[in-house]
Parts: C-alpha cells; structure tokens; sequence
C-alpha cells in the first residue's frame, strides 16, 4: 500500500499534467466502482434479510462484534485506571 501511495505522489508531484490527468480519471473511476460495490453489497444484504429482521439482529451482532473485540485485546493499554475503576473491573 505505502508503495502505490509514492507511486501516486510521485506522478502528481513530478510527472506532466496530461499524466496528473489520467491518474486523477483513473482514481475517480475506481472510487465510482468501489461505491457501486458497496451498493451492490447493501442491496444483497437486503434482500438476503429481510428488513425487520436486520433490525432486530443488528444488535446482537455488534455485541458479539464487540465481545470478540474484548477477547482479542482483553484490556485497553493506553488509558490509566483509577484505582477504583481497577477494583471493579
């Protein structure tokens, strides 16, 4: 990835217009097909749902999103508990 990032800052840093321009098409026709995915996606989503049905499992699933969450990284490194927030935890 941090390679196509230079390779991408390179020609818009150093390279003629005429190449800025296709790279400027080519971007935003990859952006155009990844939203039609993602809305192609949604569509599948849907229909494989049915709508009331999403809404009443979505919850369940970003708990258990959350709980594989807490199982992977069990205790959070960058914050400092108070002594009373470790004795409860």
């Amino acid at each position: 990835m941090k390679e196509i990032i230079k390779k991408i800052a390179d020609i818009m840093n150093y390279e003629v217009w005429y190449k800025k321009l296709i790279l400027l098409i080519v971007l935003s026709g990859l952006l155009i097909v990844g939203v039609l995915l993602v809305d192609a996606l949604i569509n599948v989503i849907r229909i494989l749902f049915n709508i009331e049905l999403f809404v009443f499992l979505s919850p369940v699933f970003a708990l258990l999103f959350l709980f594989a969450c807490q199982i992977k990284y069990p205790k959070d490194k960058t914050r400092n508990y108070s002594e009373y927030a470790k004795n409860r935890m």
